[in-house]
């Protein structure tokens, strides 16, 4: 299997009780809320270690320490880079967190709900990304489920009050 000169980039928040999946929690629990989270975002960091590119971001958000399946998460994140988001709203962050991963590589940016996804779909993502400026797979909701682009500084059409 050929690595792709690609960085995968997770942007991720710690699923903590209280804090994580709001919305949902208001139905199920602060809780229940918090271990899907956890979930779904192991079984994504399983999905990006299995991908064969040259780097593995996560940009983590949040106190690990207080996470549902904390020492789960932290052994996850051994094979992966962990940087600190920075910036001060979501479109900041995400913009940031392209420029912090990309180490000259194209970033290939997911979030950490994304139950799509295998290794194989984001190597497939990789190999497009690789000859072109940008991918794009858009999301039922008006949003992505992810975005690669060739030069971080693209990612910074991303701080708009619509992102």
């Amino acid at each position: 299997m050929t690595v792709l000169p690609v960085t995968v980039l997770v942007v991720a928040k710690a699923p903590v009780a209280g804090l994580a999946k709001t919305r949902l929690a208001a139905s199920i629990g602060d809780a229940a809320a918090a271990d899907i989270a956890a979930a779904a975002l192991l079984d994504t960091l399983d999905a990006v270690a299995s991908t064969p590119v040259v780097r593995r971001v996560v940009a983590l958000t949040g106190d690990l320490s207080r996470a549902c399946r904390g020492d789960e998460l932290r052994a996850r994140l051994a094979d992966f880079t962990v940087i600190a988001q920075r910036g001060g709203d979501f479109a900041d962050r995400l913009a940031n967190a392209h420029s912090d991963a990309s180490a000259g590589t194209p970033v290939l940016q997911i979030g950490m709900d994304t139950p799509q996804v295998t290794a194989g779909l984001l190597a497939e993502c990789g190999r497009s990304l690789v000859g072109c400026d940008a991918v794009l797979g858009p999301a039922e909701d008006g949003g992505w489920w992810v975005l690669g682009v060739s030069r971080p500084e693209m990612a910074d059409c991303l701080r708009t009050e619509s992102v």
